[in-house]
């Protein structure tokens, strides 16, 4: 059976929420936690690793609990419809009930951008994995030894299908400018993209 998918635009603040997943194990498949819309479009920012804004989404917020496993779950409508995917939550002791899901408009955009073209388009990708060169030892002294800005990457690995697997680039290259500003640090580059 295949669920109707519904229209996140037509959502309110206090429409009913179930969120559907597998938290924790394969046992626990098919848990169910309701509760209610509590924001239609909330401006969420997107951090990396190091704790940085990388983008911006509009989301769905609710209070049904979404536990680790049930992200890419469906979030629905008192209607049975998929209004959402599930994406994250805030987890903190300090909240309860904040999560989140992928608007099913925004879900539906991006679908359609996979079956006709096999990718999304419009979206920037570099399509390489970078480290800091400050988390290495030898591209640490590279740096100081060159007096190369601080913020440099090191080229960890270059994605398959990267357009830079056709350049003179190769993993263990270091990027130290991006359109000509230093990277004094990994946000030059992130703000580039």
């Amino acid at each position: 059976p295949v669920m109707e998918r519904g229209n996140s635009d037509d959502l309110r603040v206090g429409d009913l929420a179930v969120a559907i997943g597998t938290p924790a194990q394969i046992k626990l498949a098919g848990t169910f936690t309701d509760g209610i819309i509590s924001a239609v479009n909330r401006k969420i920012d997107i951090t990396d690793g190091y704790g940085r804004v990388v983008k911006t989404m509009t989301l769905i917020q609710t209070n049904a609990t979404i536990n680790p496993g049930n992200s890419g779950g469906p979030l629905i409508n008192r209607y049975g419809q998929v209004i959402g995917i599930n994406s994250s939550k805030i987890a903190s002791t300090d909240y309860e009930g904040m999560g989140f899901a992928v608007p099913s408009t925004t879900v539906k955009e991006i679908v359609d951008e996979l079956i006709k073209n096999g990718v999304v388009t419009n979206r920037p990708v570099l399509g390489v994995n970078v480290a800091l060169s400050s988390q290495s030892q030898i591209y640490s002294i590279v740096v100081k030894a060159n007096k190369l800005p601080v913020g440099s990457v090191v080229i960890d690995t270059i994605m398959i299908g990267s357009d830079l697997r056709n350049k003179d680039v190769k993993e263990g290259d270091m990027i130290i400018k991006v359109n000509g500003k230093d990277m004094e640090t990994q946000d030059v580059l992130l703000d580039a993209i």
